[in-house]
């Protein structure tokens, strides 16, 4: 049913309770891409972009972490939803929270200079852009995804999914069980679908599925520690998570991320720039005790 679309995807549990109508299968959701449209295989010494503010820049270094966000704080409501028009809309907000996100893009020095994604990501060229590294040695832990963005015209239906759940539906119906966590799923290989107004961005994610059902969610002590904003006005929480940066250890499951260089970006005036040279490079010395081994730029 699901090997044509994800072609490694496995069985997490298959549990009968009763029944043959009463029959629990899932997937897991930490082996699906595999040798799919969306796996990211991690080589050696690869490197990744990642687009922010000035301020962001120095909470990152201050903090000695990249965040990871829930699908709920996305900037783009739409580029979820619109993925898949079988998601059921009373889970989405709690499945799109289960969800966190690192947006990175794939290195090259054409993107290291590209006015898009300065404009849209860099504060129009005032802003910074990490030059990150995810070591192989470490690898991926699995309870996260890197795959790639797949970019669709947003007018027209994404026949995979279209075909993938259809195909659940007529295994239920032929066996009278079928995947229990399908929405699970399918929210997941969601989140790697955007609209292809954003094509430029060549996004690779980075994905948590954080585990449990109950609400609030939490991760477990091996992980990063989840944090937490409550919104009032909704009565609910969004979620964020700060990887580790820096820091090869394997008491935390987390990716290796090291900071390789720092780009500021090419409106900022050389006075700004020798200021937040040197700001940055005191910031990052107090913060990881080191001297900044890395190169402070500004983009062309």
């Amino acid at each position: 049913m699901i090997k044509p679309f994800l072609p490694e995807a496995r069985q997490e549990s298959f549990l009968t309770v009763g029944f043959d109508s009463d029959l629990k299968l899932n997937l897991d959701p930490y082996s699906l891409f595999g040798d799919s449209t969306f796996d990211r295989k991690l080589e050696f010494g690869e490197h990744f972009l990642h687009f922010t503010s000035i301020t962001n820049l120095f909470n990152i270094i201050r903090s000695q972490s990249i965040w990871m966000r829930d699908l709920n704080s996305l900037s783009d409501e739409k580029e979820f939803t619109f993925a898949n028009t079988h998601l059921n809309p009373k889970e989405s907000g709690t499945l799109k929270s289960r969800l966190l996100s690192l947006s990175l893009c794939e290195f090259s020095e054409k993107t290291a200079k590209d006015s898009f994604m300065w404009n849209e990501y860099g504060s129009d060229h005032k802003g910074a852009c990490l030059k990150l590294k995810i070591h192989k040695t470490r690898g991926i832990p699995p309870t996260y995804q890197l795959g790639n963005i797949i970019y669709h015209n947003k007018k027209t239906p994404i026949i995979d999914l279209e075909n993938l759940y259809k195909r659940h539906l007529k295994f239920k119906e032929e066996h009278g069980y079928s995947i229990t966590n399908i929405d699970e799923i399918l929210y997941l290989v969601s989140s790697y679908y955007k609209q292809d107004c954003f094509v430029k961005e060549q996004e690779i994610r980075l994905v948590k599925t954080l585990s449990g059902t109950s609400l609030p969610f939490r991760n477990s002590p091996e992980e990063p520690p989840l944090e937490y904003a409550y919104i009032s006005e909704e009565g609910c929480f969004r979620y964020f998570m700060e990887l580790p940066l820096n820091k090869a250890t394997n008491s935390i499951i987390a990716p290796h991320i090291t900071i390789e260089e720092i780009i500021f970006g090419k409106h900022i005036s050389d006075q700004e720039f020798y200021t937040l040279s040197e700001i940055t490079a005191e910031q990052y010395k107090n913060s990881f005790q080191s001297e900044p081994m890395i190169s402070i730029i500004r983009g062309d």
